[in-house]
């Protein structure tokens, strides 16, 4: 199984540093497509959740 951790840093409001982190099945991901629409998916829960942190 490969399994990719992406993760996204960025600092809150009050200036301390916030982590999302998420691990992505790769064998689940057949095409290029899959894996642009999985990044996506990542991006779009992270900034929901980092807003509110």
């Amino acid at each position: 199984m490969d399994v990719e951790e992406t993760e996204v840093v960025t600092r809150s409001d009050d200036g301390s540093f916030v982590l999302w982190r998420e691990d992505i099945d790769m064998a689940t991901l057949a095409t290029k497509a899959d894996v642009i629409s999985s990044i996506r998916a990542f991006i779009a829960k992270a900034e929901s959740a980092l807003k509110s942190a």
